[in-house]
């Protein structure tokens, strides 16, 4: 048992990047004796894996048996945290490798697509239509004239919307499981950017497919 919690203990302090029990229960807001208690004990307490998800999105699961993904939901900072302390080690063969300047364009599409799936705990570019959703909503509720004395916002608003609604088909990011109740529906007056994105991303996909036909019947 003392070996279990040894290890977790570990993985914790290189998760969060603190040096020790006093720093580890400040940043936690518990008392240390609650981690001298799960010293004693041989295992992480319930509270202290709690706090732990509440406070930088750390697996309970990882944190237990080092099984898994580290985190449940990272910021961007968190990625690079994350990078930085060797939780997401890097290839063998890239290891070795001497570090790069700037990133290429297959990295560029995963940090996008990271940044994307991963932002606001998980909820991600969901998450960011949803409150721009929600913004519109609180304007036409709280100023009503918004909607005929200052109708290019919604235009504005609409115009964000569509543009992250591409983003996501184009990446193909999916709404978490979890979080089926948004991104809420389009309160505007006017189309609904998503079905728009949908047929703008299915028209791209097409002509994708047509240039691809006509460069085989060229080399053909």
């Amino acid at each position: 048992m003392e070996a279990a919690f040894s290890d977790a203990y570990a993985r914790i302090l290189k998760a969060t990047g603190c040096d020790g029990q006093a720093e580890l229960a400040k940043e936690l807001a518990i008392s240390p004796a609650v981690i001298s208690d799960s010293r004693r004990r041989g295992e992480i307490r319930p509270e202290i894996l709690l706090a732990l998800l509440e406070r930088w999105g750390l697996n309970p699961n990882w944190i237990r048996t080092g099984k898994g993904r580290p985190y449940f939901c990272a910021s961007p900072i968190q990625i690079a945290q994350m990078a930085g302390r060797g939780l997401f080690p890097a290839a063998e063969e890239q290891a070795s490798a001497p570090p790069q300047t700037a990133f290429s364009d297959e990295q560029k599409l995963a940090c996008i697509k990271l940044l994307c799936t991963n932002f606001d705990c998980g909820r991600g570019i969901w998450k960011q239509i949803d409150e721009n959703r929600e913004l519109i909503q609180f304007l036409f509720h709280e100023f009503p004239e918004v909607k005929e004395r200052a109708s290019f916002v919604e235009g504005w608003i609409g115009d964000t919307d569509y543009f992250l609604n591409c983003l996501a088909e184009i990446l193909e990011v999916e709404i978490p499981f979890w979080a089926r109740n948004f991104p809420r529906p389009w309160p505007g007056r006017h189309g609904d950017p998503q079905k728009c994105a949908l047929k703008w991303t299915d028209n791209m996909r097409k002509a994708i497919r047509e240039a691809e036909n006509n460069e085989k019947s060229v080399n053909a």
